[in-house]
């Protein structure tokens, strides 16, 4: 038992208790019922009486604001509507962060607004709880399943569920610092509600050895050559489609990824946003030497060039452009018709329209399939020749 001092100016009422000096040690303690009602006795560390006294006026004050439930005004939110919020965060992606990026967390704020429409009650940012997290998960998990089929949701769905629920939180961290809300529902925790799958990739199948070499072995020339620069280099089809044979130095042996404004103008970026040198195994050397062969002396442009043709409207958002003039230089990429021979497409003439004005196709392409639109025809600049 404590030895408190008898002296009657030792004895202080202050805020919801009192305060007591020990006859010892000369310190005030607080004594007073918490929250619940029960008495607790709390040490001020204080010897002298005002402060003993301020401090107990301090700790009523913080026992009843918790009491009664009134908030800190640092711990008070805007609690906003999670529409309003996703609009704000998605601008503020899109300012930091590349467009590739950008577009992927739009992907999974649509899938966040889709599941809201299908709720109408959830509208504000305290109401998405850990309870309601997994309700979202599970939406997310059905909604990928096959309307009226009842079978098991995949690994790679899983995996899906989970990139949702990474790019929520980072929406929810973005919420949680701009003090929209306080506390963020998703969270890693060891022991508990676990939110996340944990699933993995599922890996690539890939071709074994022999099947590659039966794909070079019954593909076209051009295709297999393609074939045979991506699997020796490892490079993506974006990639390849704007390699140039400016981005080849056979003299230190290095094949350049790099950052570049496209023929026709448009900045293109690789998809890990770095360059990056690549060294030339026998292969690639092989392959870009039957290709400056067949080229000549002047191999310049891109290594697989592909004739011009209407950007993607689901990009653009407008109508396909006509026809391109003589002297705008070809564009990265092939199309899925028949390239035209390669003479025709590194310098010389174009062929000559007909009658009509429509012009022939080279020889040995292959006829366009009815309904496709007809491809602008390449243009590059007519060389003159010295003997003319």
């Amino acid at each position: 038992m404590p030895r408190w001092s008898k002296d009657s100016r030792d004895r202080v009422r202050a805020g919801r208790g009192t305060l007591r000096k020990l006859a010892v040690s000369k310190v005030w303690y607080f004594q007073y019922r918490d929250e619940h009602g029960d008495w607790k006795s709390v040490s001020t560390r204080h010897t002298d009486k005002d402060g003993a006294i301020d401090w107990a006026l301090g700790h009523s004050l913080e026992v009843t604001r918790i009491e009664k439930g009134i908030l800190k005004p640092e711990d008070k939110v805007s609690n906003d509507s999670i529409e309003a919020a996703a609009k704000e965060w998605l601008e503020y992606i899109k300012a930091q962060r590349t467009a590739g990026t950008y577009r992927t967390y739009a992907s999974c704020v649509s899938n966040l607004r889709a599941y809201l429409k299908a709720h109408m009650t959830l509208r504000r940012l305290e109401q998405f709880t850990v309870v309601e997290v997994l309700r979202y998960r599970d939406w997310l998990l059905k909604g990928k399943r096959r309307e009226g089929g009842e079978h098991k949701a995949r690994a790679n769905q899983k995996k899906t569920a989970d990139n949702n629920l990474v790019i929520l939180r980072s929406f929810f961290n973005y919420c949680l610092s701009m003090r929209k809300m306080r506390t963020n529902p998703i969270h890693e925790q060891q022991k508990g509600v676990q939110l996340f799958f944990n699933e993995k990739k599922p890996l690539i199948e890939t071709y074994t050895r022999a099947e590659f070499a039966r794909i070079i072995k019954h593909a076209p020339t051009d295709l297999a050559r393609k074939c045979r620069l991506l699997g020796a280099s490892g490079l993506r089809i974006d990639e390849l489609a704007h390699l140039e044979y400016s981005d080849i130095d056979l003299g230190r042996g290095w094949l350049l990824v790099r950052t570049k404004v496209t023929h026709d103008g448009v900045q293109w970026t690789p998809k890990d946003k770095t360059d990056r040198k690549l060294p030339l195994n026998a292969e690639l050397c092989a392959v870009i030497d039957e290709l400056a062969a067949e080229t000549g002396e002047d191999a310049v442009g891109y290594v697989f060039p592909g004739r011009p043709g209407p950007r993607p409207t689901s990009r653009a958002g407008a109508s396909p452009p006509a026809r391109s003039p003589p002297s705008a230089p070809a564009s990265a990429g092939w199309s899925r018709a028949a390239p035209p021979p390669r003479a025709s497409r590194r310098g010389c003439t174009p062929p000559a329209p007909d009658r009509a004005g429509s012009a022939r196709p080279p020889a040995g392409a292959r006829p366009r399939p009815p309904g496709r639109p007809r491809a602008p025809a390449p243009a590059a600049p007519a060389r003159t020749s010295s003997t003319a």
